[in-house]
């Protein structure tokens, strides 16, 4: 196996919690031959500082200073800044285990891939307990094949982390600048460039739930951007694969769905906007008898028919199984 540079991309706002144990997982990589660009988007707490002290000690730090303009903006920064033949991506609040960038790089390599992905860890809580999977299985898909996934729910196949990318496939391509939930209109494009993408079921990347972030912080307007990317990115995918319309059609409606609950959870209880999601969805629940929709949407689909109300107490039912109180 070759010895290609490697390029490590940190976003870096307001994190100081959570930036040394993010470093030192990046900086104890198995796979030695990497670069780690941190991008500091002007953080006020003490995570410049730290950053700075890191860069001092180890050569492999690029410290990228800039006023804030946001994740995408940063993430754009980093990829304009790196040399690697390759590029991953790692928030600042995550962490990574010993091996994620030699395994997925091992990927790419063995299977002449310009993709490869790996599964994740959603920890709520910091002392949660993780296990590693009993069996290693990879698999090696083309392009139609993993945004179908996407389509379908695959929840980490549409995130830009816990992924390594041949750095060529962002050439032409970058993450939009000032919306949320940028990896919807960014990660899927990169696959549309792609001819092999190679996926194994292994956790390697630790992604911590925070309640102050953007995936669990109290709602605004702003919170509309997944819908809006979404239905962008579906209205591309369909000019490549036209006959993908029922995947789209159900990946609409679980932005919408997604959307709906992030309300719910942060008691933005605006009738009309409710009403309205609610309507589109109902409008394509057909996608119930869709064998790929999995039954958590269909039974959200069904709760649905019976009001907000009734909805409302069963997404708090379903978020206080999976320990989201």
């Amino acid at each position: 196996m070759n010895n290609d540079l490697i390029s490590i991309i940190v976003p870096v706002y307001n994190v100081e919690k959570y930036i040394v144990r993010c470093l030192e997982s990046i900086l104890s990589q198995t796979y030695k031959n990497i670069e780690v660009i941190i991008v500091n988007d002007g953080s006020v707490d003490k995570s410049g500082e730290i950053c700075e002290r890191y860069a001092k000690k180890d050569n492999r730090i690029k410290l990228i200073n800039k006023s804030n303009g946001g994740l995408s903006d940063a993430r754009n920064k980093g990829i304009d800044q790196a040399n690697g033949i390759y590029i991953t991506f790692v928030d600042s609040d995550d962490y990574i285990s010993q091996n994620y960038v030699e395994i997925l790089y091992k990927l790419i390599k063995e299977n002449n891939a310009d993709i490869s992905i790996c599964d994740k860890y959603e920890i709520y809580k910091d002392n949660m307990n993780v296990r590693s999977e009993t069996k290693i299985i990879e698999n090696v898909y083309n392009s139609k094949e993993v945004i179908t996934k996407l389509l379908y729910g695959y929840s980490y196949y549409v995130s830009a982390w816990a992924k390594m990318y041949k750095k060529e496939l962002f050439n032409n391509i970058r993450f939009p600048y000032g919306k949320l939930y940028e990896d919807i209109g960014t990660t899927y494009l990169t696959y549309l460039n792609s001819t092999k993408i190679a996926v194994t079921n292994q956790k390697l990347y630790y992604y911590i739930i925070r309640t102050n972030s953007i995936t669990s912080g109290s709602f605004t307007k702003k919170q509309n951007d997944m819908i809006v990317l979404t239905d962008s990115m579906c209205d591309n995918i369909l000019k490549h694969y036209p006959d993908l319309k029922r995947a789209t059609k159900r990946r609409r409606v679980q932005a919408r769905f997604s959307t709906l609950g992030r309300m719910i959870d942060r008691n933005y209880l605006n009738k009309d906007e409710m009403k309205e999601l609610r309507r589109y969805i109902l409008k394509n629940a057909g996608i119930v008898f869709d064998i790929n929709v999995n039954i958590k949407d269909k039974l959200a689909i069904v709760s649905l028919f019976f009001g907000i109300n009734f909805y409302k107490l069963v997404w708090k039912y379903y978020n206080k199984s999976r320990g989201k109180t």
